[in-house]
């Protein structure tokens, strides 16, 4: 691969690892204490950082390396989720405040709990018909 090539893969990954985490320029900037010109050109497929710097960003947005090397477009042509049920429930969740917030609390509950829980809540809908 290019140098070329891995700047502008770098750059996609960054750019969508920043939209993801809600992260500006000027944010990754100054976790790293960098310029934010530095930052811009990151992102512009114009520089690479060097690989410790790289490790710093992983840190920061909890990620492994290849997460920012590798290029993933033929993965996401492919699609991440294996069906399309799994797309449409994933996509809802993280659409949500409120269904992030009942996924994350359903996570951290015993079996029995989150039964006791779903029985409710079929309860609760059916009463609303």
């Amino acid at each position: 691969m290019s140098e070329d090539a891995a700047k502008k893969i770098f750059a996609k990954n960054l750019k969508y690892f920043m939209d993801l985490n809600e992260k500006k320029q000027v944010d990754l900037a100054k976790y790293l204490g960098c310029s934010t010109g530095l930052v811009s050109a990151w992102c512009a497929g114009q520089k690479m950082p060097r690989v410790n710097t790289i490790n710093e960003i992983c840190l920061w947005f909890h990620i492994e390396m290849a997460d920012l090397l590798t290029d993933t477009s033929k993965e996401q042509e492919d699609g991440y989720y294996l069906n399309e049920e799994t797309k449409k429930i994933a996509q809802a969740i993280y659409d949500s405040p409120d269904m992030r917030s009942l996924f994350d609390m359903s996570s951290k509950m015993s079996p029995e709990r989150l039964k006791a829980h779903l029985e409710f809540m079929k309860r609760l809908q059916e009463s609303e018909m």
